[in-house]
């Protein structure tokens, strides 16, 4: 692959960044002067010259200044029930989330989407059971100890016990200091952004579940999911990043087992980055999924299990942490973490064999559309 130098204000999600000497410019605690590869420059001439030109310029300026970035980490599929919710009852809490934690609390903003609602009923975990979930009230520490600041309710097991359960479950994230969106108390709430400001950067999160099932969905009465109204969102979208907002879209779609997403998924997460959005996830993605690079914007069609149960095929353990790079209102860049899934519960850090492996699998199915 070529190996070029550009300006780090110019570098954009299309562009690897690679560390030197063990150091990235996308780190903020990497100052400028211990970064092998900073140039720097000074007037000369006159020294009248220069004395005027330094009275109009006082003072060093940088095109990296690193309290003006921010690291955005968004994650897959958690659904701390089942086996997951049973390995934590053995272990621990916190269990799961050791390995990755690191990352998510580096991290000036960490995102989780959770698929199942906290009930004070909800039963000791049968590792083998079905498919209507719930997570006991004890599981929330676990988004705690990770950092999670903002928490995604797309998910099509939001009301599996309940909408009462699902508002419940908002109050308590509520409580804990995080922020939602994709789901809500009522549809009006659902639909809302959550949006952020660090650092001088502004985020958004928006999202939406297509997939249903009904019950699912919010309404006007009921918590829920936000059902998409697509022309909604594209609005909402395209409003934001009008006003300084990096947008990041999340989709609750269509289940779909493999490394490449189906054609009506990519023209749907397509049309996300046409509305405005800076990136686009499917929070769907049980199975780890490909990227695309369109029009200036990154797509990840499906990240992977963060914290759940599906040891059943490789793609379910393999799960990605995609950390978004913004500086100065642009975003930048987009940093891979790579886990593997073990013990039913909990990611830990690929080899670099490992990783090499994965990324050989998901990138083959990259599309490039500049």
């Amino acid at each position: 692959s070529p190996i070029g130098l550009i300006p780090f204000a110019e570098l954009a999600p299309a562009l690897k960044v690679m560390r030197v000497d063990g150091l990235s410019p996308l780190m903020p605690d990497v100052a400028n002067e211990a970064w092998p590869l900073t140039v720097y420059f000074s007037p000369a001439g006159a020294p009248d010259a220069v004395a005027a030109f330094q009275a109009h310029w006082p003072g060093v300026y940088s095109n990296r200044q690193p309290e003006r970035i921010s690291r955005v980490a968004l994650t897959g599929v958690t659904a701390l029930t089942r086996a997951t919710a049973y390995q934590m009852e053995i272990y621990s809490t916190n269990y799961p989330g050791e390995e990755v934690a690191p990352v998510l609390q580096a991290a000036d903003i960490a995102h989780v989407s959770h698929e199942v609602s906290f009930s004070s009923d909800c039963p000791y975990p049968n590792p083998l059971g079905g498919t209507s979930f719930c997570a006991r009230d004890s599981y929330l520490g676990l988004l705690e100890y990770i950092g999670i600041d903002v928490v995604e309710l797309t998910g099509n097991h939001v009301n599996d016990y309940g909408a009462a359960n699902l508002a419940r479950t908002v109050g308590m994230y509520e409580e804990a200091g995080m922020r939602v969106y994709g789901g809500g108390r009522d549809l009006a709430e659902a639909g809302r952004p959550a949006l952020f400001e660090v650092n001088g950067n502004r985020v958004a999160f928006v999202g939406c579940n297509p997939a249903g099932p009904n019950y699912a969905w919010a309404t006007t009465l009921q918590a829920g999911s936000n059902p998409c109204d697509y022309a909604a969102l594209y609005e909402l979208i395209a409003a934001l990043r009008a006003d300084g907002y990096i947008v990041l879209a999340t989709l609750q779609y269509a289940e779909h087992y493999d490394y490449l997403p189906t054609a009506s998924q990519r023209a749907d997460f397509r049309a996300l980055i046409e509305a405005g959005a800076h990136a686009v996830s499917g929070s769907q993605g049980h199975h780890a999924m490909t990227f695309d690079l369109y029009r200036g914007g990154f797509v990840h069609y499906g990240p992977g299990n963060l914290f759940f149960d599906q040891m059943e095929m490789l793609g379910t353990r393999e799960t990605f942490v995609d950390t978004y790079v913004i500086y100065d209102g642009k975003l930048l860049s987009v940093e891979l973490w790579t886990g593997l899934i073990e013990n039913y519960a909990r990611p830990r850090l690929m080899s670099p064999a490992e990783r090499a492996a994965t990324l050989g699998r998901v990138f083959a199915g990259i599309r490039y559309e500049p």
